[in-house]
């Protein structure tokens, strides 16, 4: 919310277009950056760790990039958010 409250107080989110509705980027386009294989690898990343996820606990791919079930899922919408 600290964005939102600066962005209405700098008078910038006049400026702003708020998309509140929008698709997943597909498959294809991820493509063109990451390798099929990381993509598959990142989705698949979270079926190993759901039953220990409580919403609270820390789960990480690599030791330094935190996830969640939703972590593939949010990739996707802010990807989506700059095609």
């Amino acid at each position: 919310m600290a964005i939102l409250e600066h962005l209405k107080k700098t008078k910038l989110m006049e400026k702003c277009i708020e998309i509140k509705d929008f698709e997943v980027c597909d498959q294809k386009t991820i493509e063109l950056v990451h390798e099929k294989k990381y993509v598959d690898f990142v989705e698949g990343k979270w079926g190993k760790h759901m039953e220990t996820y409580k919403g609270d606990n820390l789960n990480y791919i690599g030791g330094d990039t935190y996830f969640t079930p939703h972590t593939a899922k949010a990739a996707k919408l802010a990807v989506k958010g700059i095609v």
